[in-house]
């Protein structure tokens, strides 16, 4: 906690001015003056030139849910758990040495009993949180890949909450499906960044209608922008600004899931 409150201090030099929703409801979001620091999932220095010089990263491993094209009511009779799909909106310039942002999953379990999410097990109404991170950030330096419930404790600790995200129910066959992606993908790449592994697994099981775009070379600049224009077309998507995601449990990185250093 300490570390994160230090690094939130460190930060000041990148908040940036946004919107915060307030009593938001499925069918409108009020919006107030808000600011937030951004705390990037890339290294420091990475720049969208980086990006667009790599060429050797590994794509992701993705399976789709067989029935991802069902309507919104049966997916919703049908739910035992929500995805809501999260990006940082502000940054993405193209000059140099700039913030790239960052994206990440959550998946909150309405089974009614407690069910296992990524490998670790989730009470019935608590979430997590998943998304990769290169090793360089001072927050994942234990691992380059795959870290859980992170991005809910830097929520806490008041990091990343200008932001965009929208959700879709999940039945047992699309959980089954976000699990296995999950599993599969323990990795980050500039190629193959937060914004790919959040866009992939959400397109895995979403409808046409509700899929993302991170744009030709993934940032969660671009996925940020793709997420409020599907938000505003899909109502029941139910779209929401600068939310923070629940932190109920342990940070982990990796799969299996390591209990990370990182939960002072």
């Amino acid at each position: 906690m300490k570390k994160l409150k230090q690094i939130a201090a460190t930060l000041v030099s990148v908040i940036l001015a946004g919107t915060v929703t307030v009593n938001a409801s499925a069918a409108e979001s009020m919006e107030t003056p808000y600011r937030s620091p951004t705390l990037s999932s890339f290294p420091s220095n990475a720049s969208l030139e980086d990006l667009e010089k790599t060429s050797d990263n590994e794509d992701l491993r993705i399976i789709s849910s067989p029935s991802r094209g069902a309507n919104y009511k049966t997916r919703a009779a049908e739910a035992v758990a929500l995805l809501r799909i999260y990006s940082t909106t502000g940054s993405g310039s193209s000059s140099s040495f700039t913030n790239l942002g960052h994206s990440w999953l959550m998946i909150t379990n309405l089974s009614g009993s407690t069910v296992n999410i990524a490998g670790i097990n989730v009470a019935d109404g608590k979430s997590i949180t998943a998304s990769t991170w290169d090793e360089s950030v001072d927050v994942s330096r234990e691992h380059k890949g795959l870290w859980l419930n992170l991005d809910s404790k830097l929520n806490s600790n008041g990091i990343n909450l200008q932001n965009v995200s929208i959700q879709l129910p999940l039945r047992q066959i699309d959980l089954n499906t976000v699990n296995t992606n999950i599993k599969n993908n323990d990795k980050w790449g500039y190629l193959t960044n937060c914004s790919t592994f959040a866009s992939k697994i959400w397109n895995s099981i979403a409808s046409s209608s509700s899929k993302v775009d991170a744009g030709a070379i993934n940032t969660p600049a671009s996925l940020a922008k793709n997420i409020t224009k599907v938000g505003e077309a899909e109502s029941y998507t139910l779209l929401k600004y600068n939310t923070s995601s629940p932190h109920y449990d342990s940070v982990y990185y990796g799969y299996p899931p390591i209990k990370s250093n990182n939960n002072n």
